[in-house]
């Protein structure tokens, strides 16, 4: 065997054969994957989870994003240790030990919450233009973010702005 013509597989068998490799098969692929995914709720920093059971499952597998994150018996899992303000995509497969795992359930989405607090201003339209809380369109002011008509652009006229998410104002008290 020289540089130019190398026989690969019997160089791959070889290699094989002088290190104790074996191949495996492949994972099997079987069983019923989950229905009903569904998320039950969000905070900051965890996502809670929860679908129908599948007959025979001795566990379930959660996946984020394509990648496994932990296991459950039961048809529900908190995934936590989450960035605020973030959207995960999650996937649920069973396990069944006599048939492999399923394939993976239909995704769904979840948003984990924000941690921005909401905040309140109350002041004339022209100081809300000045702090950049709000924009001037020909004499008129407008809440930014949410492009509210707050009235004119003078200091008759007073407005109470809440920032619901940053740089986004609306009129009125925070939700």
């Amino acid at each position: 065997m020289d540089a130019t013509h190398i026989n690969y597989p019997a160089f791959v068998m070889d290699y094989w054969v002088r290190n104790n490799l074996r191949a495996s098969a492949a994972p099997t692929q079987s069983g019923t994957a989950p229905t009903g995914l569904t998320v039950t709720a969000a905070t900051q920093t965890s996502v809670s989870l929860s679908w129908n059971p599948v007959a025979d499952a001795s566990s379930y597998n959660v996946y984020r994003n394509g990648d496994k994150v932990g296991s459950s018996t039961s048809t529900a899992y908190i995934d936590s240790g989450l960035i605020a303000g973030t959207t995960y995509s999650y996937t649920v497969t069973e396990v069944d030990p006599s048939a492999g795992e399923s394939a993976q359930s239909s995704p769904v989405s979840a948003t984990t919450q924000s941690s921005f607090a909401c905040t309140e201003t109350t002041a004339t339209n022209y100081a809300h233009v000045q702090a950049g809380r709000a924009y001037d369109s020909f004499g008129i002011a407008y809440a930014a973010g949410s492009n509210q008509n707050m009235g004119f652009d003078n200091v008759f006229y007073v407005n109470t702005l809440a920032e619901t998410k940053a740089g986004y104002y609306i009129i009125g008290d925070c939700p």
